[in-house]
């Protein structure tokens, strides 16, 4: 009777470690293939945060927070990469692989990473695309990769996303019927509720966020070697909300993190019919946020309306606008079936608005015309501002 009742309890406690062993197993949906400099990672249900090595185990809901010297990558079991640039905090929000399908969906905070799916989830997506699901979001848009490599970048407000092969989409999730397609060498920002912009010719440095990420290698390194289950399916327990970005500062230091309104202008062209514009194209109500009202802006965009006439007799050209205190604006754009595009550069050397300091700024504009009615114009513009 005594020895049925130890092998009873020998039976559960087995039982008991084996639950548990499937379940820490469950969790783990990669690991550390590259560190550089400072990276800690908080896990789900711990208060502290750890340093993180190569070889280490990632668990869904893992945040991961790279310095301002610091750089991660992490290969998952389904061989898709997610590379960590400085100065970014990140978490691994939804894993699932089993059979067809796969869901992975990271939740971008602030700073950039790059996504870059395996052979693995490319074979799934050319058999079923619908049910597959490699994503970044941010607190304002989604973007997701159809078997490519994509650079996502997320600072005060504004979403930018870069193709380097492959492609992909991207849209707003408080208006998912809205979605744009991206195409490889093509880059789309979303500032603040807005929508898309038309993708354009760019590269991952316009993106944002911090700097580049994955130290210009294509692939990723280290071991996964070890049992891996073949068919796995984990949740975050955490709730999925965004929290309000948290920079890492002296808790002494009194400089608001939040962007407040620096100043706005008009830029006008006012150089009559030359290079595809004429007189009164206009950039209304370009606004410039930054973390003072005195200091150098950090973002910008269009809050009004970009209105005027194109001179369709021209494919596209370089023209300057004009603002206020002596800001200028150089739009080199061009033009194809109803849809225009530009990349935008210039400079405020007097500041503009509550601001004294001079500051340049860069980003990209698009939209749509008519060739009725003299060529009209719509659309928006955004991108970043620092000190010369």
């Amino acid at each position: 009777m005594v020895k049925a009742s130890v092998l009873a309890c020998s039976s559960v406690v087995l039982f008991f470690l084996f639950v548990v062993s499937f379940q820490v197993h469950a969790a783990s949906v990669g690991k550390i293939t590259r560190v550089e400099g400072r990276v800690d990672v908080l896990k789900p249900g711990r208060t502290a945060a750890s340093g993180v090595s190569p070889g280490d185990s990632v668990d869904v809901g893992d945040i991961y927070r790279a310095k301002t010297n610091g750089r991660a990558e992490i290969t998952f079991f389904n061989r898709n990469i997610l590379r960590i640039a400085p100065a970014t905090r990140v978490q691994i929000s939804r894993y699932s692989s089993e059979g067809n399908r796969s869901n992975q969906i990271m939740k971008l905070e602030r700073g950039r990473v790059e996504a870059i799916s395996g052979e693995e989830f490319l074979k799934k997506v050319s058999s079923f695309a619908e049910g597959n699901k490699f994503e970044v979001h941010t607190p304002n848009a989604v973007a997701g990769i159809r078997g490519s490599g994509m650079t996502v970048g997320f600072a005060r407000m504004i979403t930018g996303l870069f193709f380097s092969t492959g492609r992909g989409y991207f849209y707003n999730p408080d208006n998912p019927g809205r979605s744009v397609n991206v195409a490889a060498g093509h880059i789309s920002f979303i500032a603040g509720t807005g929508l898309p912009s038309i993708p354009i010719r760019g590269n991952a440095r316009f993106v944002g966020g911090s700097d580049p990420p994955g130290g210009g290698q294509a692939t990723g390194t280290g071991s996964l070697s070890g049992m891996v289950s073949t068919a796995s399916s984990v949740s975050s327990t955490s709730v999925y909300v965004f929290t309000r970005q948290r920079i890492d500062v002296p808790t002494n230091n009194t400089v608001s993190t939040t962007p407040v309104l620096v100043g706005s202008t008009d830029f006008v062209y006012t150089g009559g019919v030359g290079h595809g514009l004429t007189t009164g194209f206009k950039m209304q109500n370009v606004k410039f946020y930054g973390p003072s009202a005195t200091g150098v802006p950090q973002t910008w965009s269009v809050a009004g309306n970009i209105t005027g006439i194109f001179d369709t007799a021209y494919a596209g050209g370089t023209n300057v606008l004009t603002g206020s205190n002596a800001a200028s604006l150089t739009m080199t754009h061009s033009l194809s079936a109803g849809q225009w595009s530009a990349s935008v550069s210039g400079s405020a050397p007097h500041g503009i608005g509550t601001t004294t300091k001079a500051f340049v700024f860069d980003g990209t504009a698009s939209g749509k015309y008519t060739t009725m009615t003299g060529g009209v114009v719509s659309g928006t513009a955004s991108g970043t501002a620092r000190a010369p």
